[in-house]
């Protein structure tokens, strides 16, 4: 399938929303002729914004924040009127936001000075020295750190609608009620501490407690505002302090109440709260042995783990113990114990999920298996769920009462009932993945998902490869609510609408899910086998209804408050970003912002898809981007630019540059004469060289038939992963006339010996067994596969020009692979060279680096592919 981008793209098309009866047209954002296209040139690189999102939308949908990025200057924000598309503002600045209630606009510009914006009359208001701020919940004030003479900090308070202002010194941090206009405040100066409440309207301030002795921290507000907990620091003791608004009242718990061990020091680390503010959870640890700096360190084959990771385990991430504090009662419970030392928790559930994550240790996997419990940690009951259960993000999950515990396991979702006892299978039998069949890992594969569940817990939700599914807790119905595979389209609830909402931010620290009200309506996100992409509204367990699909990448979505308005962005690989908003009453759509229009100008290039896009029958799938003047007379050279699945890079937007982590850029190629491959790789465990070289070789071959593609100059590239792929490789065939290879992994036997580094700290082996490098085993049991899939046991078959490169604080790939590969070159006499930068790392963060590295590469190929290669 051919897709033209140089001529009229027409992205939006008619469509019927049949829930609001009303259809749009989308209109072309390019309308030039081929013929009107310009040539490129590198000259224009510095006019170009790297990306933009969507930063913020107003309650009311009138107004919207448009963050945009760029490479050599300041990153800029702009304040955009949905209704006109006026630009009512763009600056550099940090911290912008709205009022809730949609009357002021406030950001901190260059200098530290806190600038508010008045959306009605459109006079701003300055105040100098401002370090952070936040408005009220209702938004008729703000609250802001200001730092004044001697770096003396205070906290302002300001009333926007007569600019009344009161001043308290010496505010360390400040918090607002969620619900109200009562900030609490932790004070400190030379005479001491103290935490007080201050009451906007009224100017009243409430010492809540003070100390010449003590330091205040972790000020913390409950979702119902009606408590305020925080950290009290004395000595070496840490104390609790609970706040009830309702009824004033201080409560406090001591060292004793949860110290068992007198003699030792205990910290408290992590602090939840329910909502309604009655329990505390927290955790408490010791300051162990491995806190503290040795001379020597202990590595001992016996343990489960290698001494870095158990340090870090013991040190900061398993607490001592940790404690449930009934406020009301003064009663303190024991969650985890010495069978059972870790669990995931609510706050809010009485219920909490204990296991021992070195049970089955050592297992050579991105994470461990457990026995999962439940336990009732105010009965002390404790009941077995499952045995031997992965518990990587995503494969367990409680209900939002907590009554329910989902488990993704051998690729079926099930539940338990904590109130039956009994245990569900979900999936089983519908002959469906459930489990993302493209994932790396060769056992344990995530699933799809379960975003959260209906309302009452009626039914869970899950995905399937393509499709939606509500499926009652006890198996009895299953139903299917989107035809996403009849039609190859993805559908998924979109999590990115509800970005800032305060119920999602939460459910991020807790496992239990989210509530999504269908009959309210949500919104889906739909991606097609083709990359099309776009957003649908479902509504009522209905059809789902398309809002907007098409070419590109539809994305960054956000809805007002009062659902009148969505707003979203959409981009493509020749295509720069655009942020368009939907009025859902009105039935218009309209482009808001249009990033680099003057790019739009010159010749980018166009595209066609090789294959499905996923493999059927053998066949390899990939997109072949055609040069920038594409002349169909003429011979032109090819970079094939390989990972796992790089076909969907056609919807990533980079302006032409040589700015890039990885030194390569898609547009920088195609407007210098280039064509570009982007292949999907498919794999065979135990092969993962072999399979690479299979998937790309015979893509290429299929994108030969394009007669304009020069075979005698054909290059490939690929860093990290892909950096491992390209170097093997060119140790296979002599079909590529150069390639680089950048973080590259060149010898699995070592590397498979190795660890990562810089807080990493765990074996590569679980990566090489059971994650990317899908060796499936031990080294020890495939000595040959090991070797026979490892560039540098391959390097005297290296009879192609190989430019490797790596970072000296690679911590991922350490960067003496790249060492070896280099001098087995040098002591073989092949053509080569290698890079190392020596203050940067997997990859390219640095400017100058990134500048260098994309300068270097581009010279390789130009030197192999269109000047000969001749010494």
């Amino acid at each position: 399938m051919y897709y033209n981008n140089r001529s009229v793209l027409v992205f939006f098309e008619r469509v019927f929303l049949l829930l609001v009866n009303f259809c749009f047209v989308y209109q072309s954002a390019f309308s030039e002729d081929v013929a009107d296209k310009k040539t490129y040139d590198s000259k224009f690189d510095s006019l170009w914004s790297r990306n933009i999102f969507i930063s913020s939308l107003s309650n009311d949908g009138n107004w919207v924040v448009i963050g945009e990025l760029y490479d050599t200057k300041e990153n800029v924000f702009h304040l955009m009127n949905i209704g006109d598309s006026s630009c009512h503002m763009v600056s550099s600045g940090r911290f912008s936001s709205f009022s809730t209630d949609n009357n002021w606009f406030g950001f901190i510009s260059p200098g530290n000075k806190l600038e508010v914006y008045n959306l009605k009359d459109d006079s701003t208001r300055t105040w100098d020295c401002i370090n952070s701020y936040f408005f009220s919940p209702v938004g008729d004030y703000f609250a802001a750190e200001s730092r004044g003479q001697g770096n003396c900090h205070s906290m302002i308070v300001v009333n926007l609608n007569n600019t009344t202002t009161s001043e308290m010194k010496g505010v360390v941090d400040f918090e607002w009620n969620p619900v109200n206009g009562i900030l609490a405040a932790n004070l400190s100066d030379s005479s001491g501490s103290q935490v007080v409440l201050y009451d906007s309207e009224t100017h009243k301030r409430k010492v809540l407690i003070n100390s010449s002795a003590s330091n205040y921290s972790r000020l913390q507000w409950t979702y119902s505002g009606n408590t305020l907990v925080f950290l009290e620091q004395t000595g070496g003791n840490h104390l609790l302090h609970h706040y009830n608004v309702s009824d004033s009242i201080l409560t406090t718990n001591t060292p004793e109440m949860y110290n068992p061990y007198p003699d030792s020091l205990v910290i408290i680390r992590t602090i939840s709260v329910s909502d309604d503010g009655a329990t505390m959870i927290f955790s408490c640890s010791n300051k162990s042995d491995y806190q503290k700096q040795e001379s020597m360190e202990v590595w001992d084959t016996g343990e489960p783990w290698i001494y870095p990771r158990l340090k870090k385990l013991y040190g900061f991430q398993r607490p001592l113990y940790l404690i449930a504090w009934d406020v009301l009662s003064g009663k303190l419970y024991r969650i985890t114990d010495d069978d059972t030392p870790d669990a995931l928790f609510n706050p809010n559930f009485l219920d909490a999920l204990v296991y021992d994550r070195l049970i089955y240790e050592p297992e050579y996997k991105q994470d461990t298996d457990v026995d999962l419990y439940i336990k009732n940690y105010r009965t002390g009951r404790k009941a077995l769920i499952v045995c031997k259960q992965y518990i990587y993000p995503g494969f367990v999950k409680l209900s939002p009462t907590g009554r329910y515990t989902a488990f993704f396991k051998e690729n079926n979702w099930w539940v338990y009932d904590s109130e039956s006892q009994k245990t569900v299978c979900l999936t089983v039998g519908l002959g469906l993945h459930f489990e993302k069949i493209d994932d790396s890992p060769i056992y344990d594969k995530e699933p799809y998902g379960n975003p959260g569940w209906t309302e009452n817990e009626e039914y869970i939700i899950l995905y399937d490869r393509y499709d939606i599914w509500l499926m009652t807790p006890d198996g009895s119905k299953r139903l299917r609510f989107t035809q996403g595979s009849e039609k190859q389209i993805q559908y998924r609830i979109s999590l990115n609408l509800i970005r800032y909402d305060k119920d999602y931010k939460r459910s991020l620290y807790v496992p239990s899910s989210l509530v999504f009200k269908i009959n309210s309506g949500i919104i889906l996100e739909m991606t097609g086998d083709d990359f099309n992409t776009g957003y649908a509204l479902l509504k009522e367990k209905s059809e789902p209804q398309t809002l907007v699909y098409g070419p590109g990448k539809v994305e960054d979505i956000l809805m007002s408050s009062d659902r009148h308005t969505i707003v979203f962005k959409r981009s493509r690989y020749n295509e720069s970003p655009a942020i368009y908003a939907l009025n859902m009453v009105s039935k218009e759509i309209k482009l808001v912002y249009q990033s680099n229009k003057r790019l739009s100008d010159f010749d980018l290039g166009r595209d066609t898809l090789l294959g499905s896009r996923y493999r059927q029958n053998g066949s390899f799938s990939g997109a072949l981007l055609y040069p920038a003047e594409y002349d169909p007379a003429k011979k032109y050279p090819m970079v094939i630019f390989i990972y796992e699945k790089n076909c969907g890079f056609v919807n990533s937007f980079r302006p032409p540059s040589d700015y890039e982590y990885v030194g390569f850029n898609l547009l920088r190629y195609i407007t210098n004469g280039y064509f570009v491959l982007l292949p999907d790789i498919e794999y065979t465990i135990g092969e993962p060289g072999i399979s690479a070289l299979k998937s790309v070789t015979s893509l290429v071959n299929k994108a030969l038939k394009e007669e304009s593609i020069d075979e005698n100059r054909i290059g490939l590239i690929g860093h990290s992963f892909g950096g491992y792929e390209a170097a093997f490789i060119a140790t296979q065939t002599k079909m590529f006339k150069a390639v680089v290879a950048g973080s590259a992994i060149t010898d699995l036997v070592s590397w498979y010996h190795d660890i990562q580094g810089n807080g990493w700290d765990t074996e590569q082996m679980w990566r090489m067994e059971n994650q990317q490098l899908r060796m499936g085993g031990s080294y020890y049991d495939l000595k040959r596969q090991y070797r026979r899939n490892s560039p540098l046991h391959n390097v005297e078959k290296l009879d192609t020009p190989l430019l490797l490169w790596a970072g000296k604080d690679d911590y991922n790939v350490n960067w003496d692979q790249s060492i070896y590969m280099f001098m087995a070159m040098k002591r073989l006499g092949k053509k080569g060279k290698l890079l190392l930068f020596n203050d940067d790392g997997h990859s390219m963060m640095k400017p100058e680096n990134k500048k260098r590295l994309s300068e270097e590469i581009l010279s390789w190929f130009n030197y192999y592919l269109k000047e000969g290669g001749s010494e």
